[in-house]
């Protein structure tokens, strides 16, 4: 039996799950996505603008220079909100078990991937993340993107209002890599969050990001390149997601799933709350 087949089977019985703690990793993967939302926002990349535009051609082409800056700095804010979010989560999951204070002092001197390929097997019992998955390929951009934030040298950085753009700079904080970094970080957190807290304890922001997945590429693809000043306002990220996650399938109501003996089992042992341990 796999381990999610016992602890599935552990909540039936009537197991109580620890409380999820006060946590900021919500928090920063919010904000992340908000980043993300305004650096594909015309209203916000513009907003000193939107009441009186300049002439064309020579003030346009200032306000595009001027808003290249601000989804830069946007793009900077995402990036290091998702990296605080994917280290928040998986030092939450590894604090959900048994592990020991040394153990856990330990991988706080390990990389934040690390930690979810080898902490999160050995406090779960089992391998939730592969080294070389998608999704520690991702991982490991974002904190290589992150260390280059944090840890900044001569010569890495936006040039200046103007001064030419730089392809590869604009390539490594494209919105559609951003965007990943969202997802997957998304995706981590509502993989955890059940299986440390139980069923029924979902991550929101990650949740929904993570379901809502294609929402956010979408987003992302279609604001690739920097709007012009004028651009009408589109729908913003969360809307986007919102309406893709109400139109997701839900899951059936059968006697046989688990969720439904689940929660089946939690009305009959204590009203509608958690069975009694």
């Amino acid at each position: 039996m796999s381990r999610d087949a016992e602890r599935i089977q552990e909540e039936i019985a009537g197991e109580v799950r620890g409380l999820r703690p006060r946590s900021l990793a919500s928090d920063y993967l919010r904000q992340a996505a908000d980043a993300l939302d305004a650096a594909g926002d015309p209203g916000h990349l513009y907003r000193k603008w939107r009441g009186s535009m300049p002439l064309r051609p020579f003030g346009f082409e200032m306000m595009r220079r001027w808003a290249r800056l601000e989804r830069f700095g946007r793009a900077r804010t995402s990036v290091l909100f998702c990296a605080l979010a994917a280290e928040s989560y998986v030092n939450e999951f590894l604090a959900a078990f048994a592990l020991s204070k040394t153990r856990l002092k330990e991988f706080d001197r390990v990389s934040t991937v690390r930690k979810y390929t080898h902490g999160t097997s050995e406090a779960y019992g089992e391998t939730l993340f592969r080294e070389g998955d998608e999704t520690t390929a991702v991982l490991r951009r974002l904190f290589e993107l992150r260390h280059l934030l944090v840890h900044p040298k001569p010569g890495f950085g936006q040039p200046a209002l103007l001064e030419p753009e730089d392809p590869a700079l604009e390539e490594r904080f494209a919105l559609p890599e951003l965007a990943e970094y969202v997802v997957i970080v998304g995706g981590c957190a509502d993989l955890m969050a059940w299986r440390a807290y139980g069923y029924g304890t979902p991550d929101v922001p990650g949740t929904m990001l993570w379901r809502a997945r294609d929402a956010v590429r979408k987003f992302a693809a279609e604001r690739r390149a920097l709007p012009e000043p004028d651009a009408e306002l589109g729908p913003s990220l969360w809307e986007f997601v919102h309406a893709q996650f109400d139109a997701l399938q839900r899951l059936p109501d059968h006697p046989d799933t688990s969720w439904t003996r689940i929660r089946e089992a939690r009305m009959a042992g204590h009203g509608d709350g958690p069975a009694a341990g």
